[in-house]
């Protein structure tokens, strides 16, 4: 997923050698060596840290529909059901 991930954000930028400008890595306009600052703070915050946390999200968000899911499955069951089973779960 990560390589997916670089890959298709790499690919409009034709290539490695144009990619800390065309991502928006070092904005146009910046002077002197803020660039050296800027290019491995956006490296870790892109090509790291974001994957992660967008992992992260999509886990929680898949755990808390299964929960739901769950958990209004038994309530239908122990309301709607009347065997003795049903209303066990």
């Amino acid at each position: 997923m990560w390589v997916v991930y670089n890959g298709v954000g790499i690919a409009p930028a034709a290539g490695f050698g144009a990619y800390p400008q065309a991502a928006g890595t070092v904005p146009a306009g910046v002077p002197g060596v803020d660039p050296a600052a800027l290019v491995p703070l956006e490296f870790l915050s892109n090509l790291i840290i974001r994957p992660i946390t967008l992992s992260l999200r999509l886990f929680a968000n898949m755990f808390a529909g299964h929960l739901l899911l769950t958990l209004f499955r038994r309530q239908v069951a122990r309301t709607c059901c009347s065997t003795p089973r049903a209303r066990s779960l």
